[in-house]
């Protein structure tokens, strides 16, 4: 009897053993009961890289322990074991504004929000300026500003001009217009400014032997050469540098409407509305002559594979050079910003509507296909007056609506993040993580970002 029950218990530690064992199998391979639909499933997780850091996690209203849920690495967070379903996410920190999203995890997969940033509720600011700003430009040497007389001021000292026709971040020069007359300024000694005009016209006449004067249409940062800049006249463009006080015609035709320059070429956009291409390191014109729609706003991709035209119809083109073919990206567009990475294209539309269109493929959270177009819903509730990608955070927009600074979250998953940033602006400029505001009262500040991912 006692050998018999011996066995007997055996045989039941035996089977517990086996059942347990293959229960934990059964969940090291990620399957779970889901006792919702009583069936059997492969769990999901979901994946989620946000700053600060240090935000709280809660999902369906329960808050989250990253050590019991997943894990956190430099690379972000995975929380895991998931049963597929809808879950309600929300980041949260004192100070900041919460980040809200529904994401579905689906059986065997991970669902991605890589790109998560909490915004201040209140911006940091320094003063930069505190009163009489007109307008302003960056530099690499600093901030420009216009004051209420319209004079031009760097580091307290007036420059000749009274408007900026050209500037850049990453620029010691500078180009200011007063009247018809250009002036360069390098800001390393910005109390001597050379009369642009004069100079482009005395060294086409004296270098070039081309007899006449003729008015500057439009001037261009050379894009690899930063002693070079590239002018256009109404038929012609140049290149004068500026160190060694050397002026080169790249080309002459009967009308030069528009230009736009890649990393290596000169896009021409002519009187009969072709495009020429001119190779800037050979200084020689390629054999492509395509015909292209009136241009509005005339623009290029940086390795200038791509070419965007927004017609007087409202109608956003793209010809690409390579199959040497012309699509539609979107209708009705007032005006288009292209995102840093050059995949994405945010559009204003005639009804101040926000669309994203996707030129080519993009590889996101969520994956878009060439061609497509999406709503960004919730998005605009005032006039827009700006719009701009932040490169630090490459899933949110900058926008001025009204004199109201709104970040704006692209992603279409519900909800929309969306929040105010600062009231009373004129007008702003971002560069990496710094946002430059001008306030209505004539006040330039700088503030910084929260942290990008």
């Amino acid at each position: 009897m006692k050998r018999r029950l011996r066995n007997i218990l055996f045989s039941i530690f035996v089977l517990f053993f086996m059942v347990l064992g293959g229960y934990l199998i059964f969940i090291a391979q990620g399957f779970v009961v889901n006792l919702k639909e009583l069936r059997i499933e492969k769990t999901g997780a979901i994946f989620l890289k946000f700053a600060p850091r240090d935000a709280a996690l809660s999902i369906d209203g329960e808050k989250t322990d990253y050590t019991q849920s997943g894990f956190l690495e430099s690379n972000g967070l995975i929380v895991k074991d998931l049963v597929p379903g809808s879950y309600d996410l929300k980041l949260s920190k004192d100070g900041y504004h919460d980040w809200g999203k529904n994401l579905e995890v689906q059986s065997g997969l991970i669902t991605s929000e890589s790109h998560i940033n909490l915004w201040p509720k209140t911006l940091p600011a320094e003063t930069l300026i505190k009163e009489n700003v007109r307008d302003f430009w960056l530099t690499s040497e600093g901030v420009v500003h216009k004051n209420g007389n319209n004079r031009i001021i760097f580091n307290d000292l007036v420059i000749r001009g009274n408007d900026v026709a050209l500037s850049d971040s990453d620029s010691k020069i500078l180009i200011t217009k007063e009247r018809e007359d250009y002036f360069l300024v390098d800001l390393k000694d910005s109390r001597s400014a050379v009369n642009l005009t004069h100079l482009f016209n005395s060294l086409k006449q004296r270098q070039l032997a081309l007899s006449g004067t003729v008015p500057i249409t439009e001037i261009f940062f050379h894009p690899f050469s930063p002693n070079k800049i590239v002018i256009a006249s109404k038929t012609s463009l140049y290149t004068i540098d500026v160190k060694k006080v050397e002026i080169d015609k790249l080309v002459t035709l009967d009308e030069i409407k528009s230009v736009a320059l890649s990393v290596s070429d000169a896009l021409i956009l002519d009187g009969n509305d072709d495009l020429m291409i001119i190779n800037l390191p050979l200084k020689t014109s390629l054999n492509e002559r395509v015909k292209m729609e009136p241009a509005e706003i005339f623009t290029t991709n940086s390795d200038g594979t791509s070419v965007f035209v927004l017609t007087p119809a409202g109608e956003l083109k793209v010809y690409r050079r390579s199959p040497g073919k012309t699509d539609t990206l979107a209708a009705n567009v007032r005006e288009f910003e292209i995102s840093p990475e050059e995949k994405r294209i945010a559009v204003i539309t005639l009804g101040n509507e926000l669309k994203i269109a996707y030129p080519e493929e993009f590889e996101g959270d969520v994956k878009s296909e060439a061609g497509t177009i999406v709503k960004i819903p919730d998005a605009f509730r005032g006039n827009i007056r700006k719009v701009s990608w932040l490169a630090d955070s490459p899933n949110y927009l900058m926008l001025l609506e009204g004199n109201d600074l709104i970040v704006q979250e692209i992603d279409t998953r519900m909800p929309a993040n969306r929040h105010l940033l600062q009231s009373g602006v004129l007008d702003y400029e971002t560069e990496g993580k710094n946002i430059y505001i001008l306030k209505v009262n004539g006040e330039l500040t700088v503030s910084s970002t929260a942290e990008g991912v």
